[in-house]
């Protein structure tokens, strides 16, 4: 529990604003799953961010958990953008 405590997140809070403007004007619009992706978009960047500032922005020293991190968050956007424009609206 000591290990949440010592973490100190920075997000610029033009960041925090552009979100949650572009996930109102998705609810606004009715265009509910795009809201989502934005938002799940908005959180794996931060992720990556975070990290990647921790790690002393060095491309070539990529953990395994980065990797996995990339792979999955990617995916997901991928899987989810398919579904956005194959699927009709319901």
């Amino acid at each position: 529990m000591e290990t949440f405590e010592t973490i100190q997140l920075t997000i610029p809070l033009w960041e925090i604003i552009l979100l949650g403007v572009v996930a109102l004007l998705c609810l606004i619009s009715e265009r509910l799953k795009l809201g989502l992706l934005v938002t799940f978009v908005f959180v794996f960047y931060w992720g990556l961010t975070i990290n990647f500032s921790t790690d002393g922005m060095h491309l070539i020293n990529f953990q395994l958990f980065d990797i996995l991190y990339l792979f999955v968050g990617l995916s997901l956007t991928l899987i989810f953008v398919l579904f956005l424009i194959f699927m009709p609206n319901e």
